[in-house]
C-alpha cells in the first residue's frame, strides 16, 4: 500500500471493476473542475486583495452569483458568503492558503527562512494523542511546507533537518530547510481556510483548493450551522486536515476530487448530507492516526440520513467510508471501495442502514501495521477492519456487495461502549446480511461479541442477526472462516446454526 506522495486520479471516465468486468459510473470521472462564468452580478480576479474580495462579496448581496478570474489567488484570510450566494471558478481557478518564502540563508548544512507569517505558535498539544508518531506528534503542527508544490516532511527538531525535510522555529519565525531552494518555489500553509459560510443555500464550484493550514477535524472549506450548501466540481488536497467539513442540513458534496488530504478528505455531522460522485484518494497524509475513526477517505459522524453514492475511495491511509455515532438512517450503495489502510466500510454505533451494490476490495490489509494494529492472526475477526464492519449498530440491511481480497469479509460486532448524554448505543441486533459475494482469502466473516450490556446475546434468535443467501468463494470448502458463539467455524457448523441455510459455498 502507498504512504507517501501524491496518487493520479483517474479522470478519463467511468473506471472498471477490478476482474475488468462492466464499467461502474462511480467517482467524479471527467466532471471539469472550473468553467466559464455565465453572466456573474460580480467578477474578481486573482491580483485583488483577499479584503478587497471579501467587499466585493459583501457588496453583491445575498444570493448574487460571484465569478472567480482563472489564476492563483493566494488569501491572507477566509472569504465569508453572504445567504444564497454562488462562488464560481473559471478554468484553473486556484485557492491557496500558502505564502511564498524568499530570502533564505545557508545556516551550516541547511537552509532559513525568516520573518515567516506563521498561523500558529506552535504544535496544538490537544491534538498530539491523535499522531501516528507518538514520539515526535508531527500531525499536532498545522504549518506545512511546500517545495516546488510537494510537501515536505516535518523535522520536529533543529538537529533531525535533512534533504526532503524542514524544521519550524516558532520562537524566532524561522523556517530551516535541509535543501537548496535556489531555484525552488517553497511555500508554507499559513490561513485555516478559503471559504467558511454560516449562511443558507450557498454554492461553491469550480475550484482548486490546496494548502491551507488549519488542525484536526477542520478544514479548507467549513459549511456550519446552515442548510442546503452545495460543494461541487472542486478539487481540494494538500489541506492540513479535511478538504471539506460541514454540520449544516441538507449538504451536497458532488463531482469534487478530495485526495493528499492531511487528515480526511470529507467529514459530516450534519443531517441529511449527500456525498455523490467525488473521488476519495490518498488522504491521511501528514501523520493522524491511522487506525482511528476521523482519518482516510470520508467520515459522517453524528449526522443522521446521509446518502454517500458512487463515490471512488481508494487508497486512503486509514479507512475508506467511516460512519460512527448515531448517524442514523444512512445509506452507502454504488461505491468502489478499494485497497484502503483500514476497513473499506464501517458502520459504527448507528442504528438503522442500507449498504448495497458496493464493490470493495483489498482493504484493512495493512490495519496491524500502524499505530493501534491489534496484531492478531488475519483469520480472527477480531481484526474486523476488513471489507464491510458493522459494530454496535442495528437494523441495518447489507446486500448485493461483491468483496474480494480484503482482511476480513463482511463483520457484525458487539464490542459495547458505555452511552452518554450524548449517545446511544444500539445493542447489535436485527441485522440483515443477504445477497453478497465474497471471496476470501485467509480471512472469515460472520457475528462476534467481544463485550455488550449485561445479558445481551448477539447469537439469540431474539438478537436476529441473520446472514442468507450469500455466496462464498473459500480456498478450502472444509476451512474455517465464519465466526459465530465466539468459535471460527467451517461452513457445515455456520449452517447448522441456522446462517445461510441456502447459501452458495465454493472453492477453486
Amino acid at each position: 500500500m502507498q504512504d507517501g506522495g501524491p496518487v493520479t486520479i483517474p479522470d478519463g471516465g467511468p473506471l472498471t471493476t477490478p476482474d475488468g468486468g462492466p464499467s461502474l459510473n462511480i467517482g467524479a470521472g471527467n466532471a471539469p473542475i472550473g468553467t466559464p462564468c455565465v453572466s456573474p452580478k460580480v467578477t474578481v480576479n486573482a491580483t485583488m486583495t483577499t479584503a478587497a474580495i471579501q467587499a466585493a462579496i459583501n457588496g453583491a448581496g445575498d444570493n448574487a452569483y460571484i465569478c472567480f478570474s482563472s489564476g492563483t489567488y493566494r488569501l491572507t484570510g477566509t472569504l465569508i458568503p453572504k445567504a444564497g450566494q454562488t462562488f464560481h471558478g473559471s478554468p484553473n481557478t486556484v485557492m491557496k492558503g500558502s505564502v511564498v518564502l524568499t530570502g533564505a540563508v545557508s545556516a551550516g548544512a541547511n537552509f532559513v527562512f525568516s520573518s515567516v507569517p506563521l498561523a500558529t505558535t506552535g504544535p496544538q498539544t490537544s491534538v498530539s494523542k491523535w499522531c501516528e508518531d507518538t514520539v515526535n506528534y508531527p500531525c499536532a503542527y498545522v504549518e506545512d511546507v511546500f517545495f516546488d508544490g510537494a510537501p515536505l516532511e516535518r523535522s520536529t527538531t533543529l538537529v533531525g533537518v535533512a534533504a526532503g525535510k524542514f524544521y519550524t522555529d516558532y520562537a524566532e519565525k524561522k523556517v530551516y530547510l535541509g535543501t537548496n531552494p535556489a531555484g525552488h518555489t517553497v511555500e508554507i500553509g499559513n490561513v485555516s481556510a478559503a471559504f467558511r459560510s454560516t449562511q443558507a443555500k450557498v454554492v461553491i464550484e469550480g475550484f482548486i483548493i490546496e494548502m491551507f493550514a488549519h488542525g484536526m477535524d477542520h478544514a479548507a472549506v467549513e459549511l456550519y450551522g446552515s442548510t442546503d450548501t452545495v460543494f461541487r466540481n472542486n478539487e481540494a488536497f494538500y489541506n492540513h486536515a479535511d478538504g471539506v467539513t460541514t454540520n449544516s442540513t441538507g449538504s451536497l458534496f458532488q463531482y469534487n476530487r478530495f485526495h493528499d488530504n492531511g487528515q480526511a478528505g470529507a467529514q459530516s455531522g450534519g443531517l441529511n448530507t449527500v456525498m455523490d460522485h467525488n473521488d476519495f484518494v490518498h488522504n491521511n497524509v501528514f501523520g493522524y492516526m491511522k487506525n482511528d475513526g476521523a482519518e482516510g477517505g470520508l467520515k459522517v459522524n453524528f449526522g443522521k440520513g446521509a446518502k454517500v453514492t458512487n463515490n471512488y475511495v481508494y487508497n486512503n491511509l486509514s479507512f475508506g467510508i467511516y460512519f460512527d455515532e448515531n448517524a442514523n438512517d444512512a445509506m452507502i450503495e454504488g461505491n468502489l471501495v478499494d485497497n484502503n489502510w483500514a476497513a473499506g466500510i464501517i458502520f459504527w454505533i448507528s442504528d438503522t442502514a442500507t449498504i448495497a451494490h458496493n464493490t470493495v476490495t483489498n482493504n484493512g490489509l495493512s490495519y496491524t501495521k500502524g499505530r493501534g494494529g491489534t496484531g492478531c492472526n488475519p483469520i480472527d475477526i477480531s481484526c474486523n477492519w476488513g471489507g464491510i464492519a458493522l459494530g454496535d449498530s442495528a437494523n441495518t440491511d447489507i446486500y448485493d456487495n461483491t468483496l474480494v481480497g480484503n482482511a476480513a469479509g463482511i463483520t457484525l460486532i458487539e464490542a459495547f461502549r458505555a452511552s452518554t448524554a450524548k449517545l446511544t448505543i444500539p445493542e447489535l441486533k436485527n441485522n440483515q446480511v443477504h445477497g453478497n459475494i465474497v471471496t476470501m482469502g485467509p480471512h472469515s466473516t460472520g457475528v462476534k461479541q467481544a463485550s455488550g450490556p449485561s445479558g445481551f446475546d448477539a447469537f439469540s434468535a431474539a438478537a436476529n442477526n441473520k446472514f442468507y443467501g450469500n455466496t462464498y468463494h473459500l480456498p478450502d470448502l472444509a476451512g474455517k472462516y465464519f465466526w459465530w458463539n465466539s468459535l471460527i467455524n467451517n461452513s457445515t457448523v455456520w449452517k447448522a446454526a441456522g446462517q445461510d441455510t441456502a447459501g452458495t459455498f465454493v472453492s477453486p
